[in-house]
Formats: structure tokens, sequence, C-alpha cells
């Protein structure tokens, strides 16, 4: 599998955050720091791309900085707020309503006149973006250069595949389903995890990665499920299928849920009894789990796993649970982590943005 680039904010592509099949350990100082990257802020609103770093500035700027050097290239301001979660793609960036060319920031696209109610950019495939709309009817808008179409699938985080012809999203009430987008038609939907007496359980059920025809979802505390994409057939379970509501409601579960082609992680976090687990994607059967004390975790990349400890940017050995890098300050309010070529993006809550950037790619311990 390959992920050459940065996609859709903090959660990329399929809310993976798989940011690439090689990655290496950074030198401990950055290459560059921004302490005010865009006038905004930051947040999780930030994509990274081989040559920039795009930042969504709180629905309001668009920013673009030179992943060299960190130096702005251009920002545009909207003529009006624009959503949050935004995507990019090889030629413009997409902050709905608004299509910004990618080199210059020129607004190329403007659809505030139309009647949509937009909700989130979702995805994007061969330079056309997938908008989830929520009024005046429940749809997806696929924006390109040749203009834009509107899709009546009600479906929310939304992942195109099948080189656009069907997508998987979330739909109300609470299940998995898969459309085709030619025809609008729903091949299979799936309920998310279940109390045992059949309430829809929230939080990170909602969540579901596709890898290749693997659906990955996660359902409850411990417990991870896989779909044929194509069948919508179920293909394991790890884990109860079903949960007392008042067991769901006291348990310390997880609160982070990310992955790549053969495992998927799992993390409690910003919590003193915070921890890592690692889950094989072939059978969910547990692979390793290790204490991670007010720890976050934000992507995977090579055989690493990127997040920060106690707010100090780290990375773990993704096969093995092993700290293998710190960088040599902390990060106040650390809140995020992206990544292209060989260089890792942190940004905070406070406008503060970090590139580390490292030589050699990592093999880790578990294959020497």
């Amino acid at each position: 599998m390959s992920v050459p680039r940065w996609t859709v904010n903090w959660n990329n592509h399929s809310g993976s955050s798989c940011a690439g099949d090689a990655a290496g350990i950074p030198a401990a100082t950055p290459k560059w720091e921004s302490l005010k990257c865009a006038k905004w802020g930051a947040g999780n609103q930030v994509c990274a791309v081989e040559d920039a770093v795009y930042i969504n500035s709180a629905g309001r700027i668009c920013v673009a900085l030179n992943i060299e050097t960190g130096k702005t290239m251009w920002d545009t301001e909207y003529p009006h707020p624009a959503i949050e979660q935004f995507c990019v793609g090889s030629k413009a960036v997409c902050v709905a309503p608004y299509v910004l060319h990618r080199d210059t920031g020129e607004i190329i696209a403007d659809l505030s006149s139309e009647d949509y109610e937009f909700g989130a950019v979702d995805d994007v495939l061969n330079d056309v973006f997938y908008v989830v709309v929520n009024a005046p009817e429940k749809g997806i808008l696929r924006i390109g250069e040749a203009g834009f179409e509107f899709f009546s699938i009600p479906a929310a985080g939304v992942t195109v595949f099948d080189n656009g012809k069907r997508v998987l999203g979330s739909e109300v009430p609470g299940r998995l389903v898969c459309y085709d987008v030619g025809s609008r038609k729903r091949l299979w939907a799936m309920p998310y995890g279940l109390s045992e007496t059949g309430k829809f359980l929230g939080g990170m059920n909602s969540l579901q990665m596709l890898f290749d025809d693997r659906v990955y979802q996660h359902l409850f505390i411990d417990t991870l499920r896989c779909i044929d994409v194509n069948t919508g057939n179920i293909l394991w379970v790890s884990g109860p299928e079903k949960m007392g509501e008042a067991e769901y409601n006291k348990a310390k579960g997880p609160s982070r849920y990310l992955g790549c082609v053969d495992a998927l992680y799992l993390g409690r976090e910003c919590i003193s009894d915070g921890y890592l687990q690692a889950r094989s994607a072939e059978d969910g059967r547990l692979l390793w789990r290790v204490d991670a004390p007010d720890a976050r975790m934000f992507l995977t990349a090579g055989d690493l796993l990127f997040g920060a400890m106690d707010d100090v940017p780290a990375a773990w050995d993704r096969h093995t649970g092993e700290v293998v890098w710190r960088a040599d300050k902390r990060m106040t309010a650390v809140s995020n982590a992206v990544a292209a070529g060989n260089k890792v993006i942190y940004s905070n809550t406070m406008s503060q943005m970090r590139c580390y950037e490292w030589d050699v790619a990592y093999v880790s311990t578990a294959w020497r």
C-alpha cells in the first residue's frame, strides 16, 4: 500500500491516519519552527504534501507554507466563513464553499451562492472532492474542474473507493453503509455496535477504516470488526458483539483509533492511566499493549507511530510499542501531526508549528 500524501486533515483518507510506507527517526531539534503559523491558529486542520503545508485557520483563511522552510507561500481570506474540514488534491484545495488553486491560493470556484448547508469535505480522488451536504437534502456534492454534481446519498464520514464508483460512510440510525455512486443505490448496510438492549452506543463506534477490500471498525472498548467491502459480510469479530450500557459508560475505553494495512491501533489519550495497543488486521488479536500516560497518537508512517508524550513529540516502533524517539523540548498543548516525504509536522492549539526531518528510513527491531 502506498499513501503518497496527506489528504484529509488529521485523519487522512479513510480516517486511517496513515501517512506512507516509509519513515525515519527525526532529528531531536526541529528543521524549522513557526510561532504564528496562521492568523487564527491551526488546531487539527492541517494537510501536508511533498512541497507544502496547508492550514485552514478557523474556517476564515487558508495558508500555504513551504515545507522546507516554513515560510508563507500564500494566504487567502475567504469572502465568508467556510467549514473547517478540508481536502488537498494535486491541483486544488477545497474548503467548502470554496475551491482554491493549490499553487497560488486564488479562489477558482465559489459555491456560496448555492443553496447548500455544507457538512465536511470528506475525501478527494483524482482531483474530485467529495463534500457532505446536510441541507436542503442530505447527500454528497462532487466538485471537480468540470463543475459540481449532487448525489442523494445520505452518508457522512465518506470514503471514496473503486475509482470513485462506490462510497463508504455512516448513516442514521447508527449504521455503516456502502453506496453505488452512479445509481445512488445502497449496496449494503451494517449496524454499528449495540447495547444488550439494542440501543446504539455512540462515540468511537462511528469510526471505520478501509484498506484494500476490508473495512475495519471499532465497536466497543476492545472490540474490533472486519467487513468485506464488496459484500458487507463480516469476516471476523474480536471481542463481544454487544455490551451492557452501564459497562460501556464505566469502562476506560480508547479515545483514538488509527491503523495501516497490517495493524490497527487503539489509544486512551491525555490521561494519567493512558495506554496504546496494537491489534492484528488479520484477525484482531492483541499484538502489544503499553502504558502511555498523558500521551497522544497521531499517525503511522513506515514502521513508526508518531504522537506525543506529555506534550513532547515522540514516536513508537509500531510493531513493538517501544519508544524510539523524543524531541528535545515540549510543545505546549500539541494537538496534531501530519507527514509528507521525510518530514513530520506538529502543530498545537496556540498557532505554533514545528517541522522535524529524518534522513534514513527506520527498520523496526521486530525485523532485525
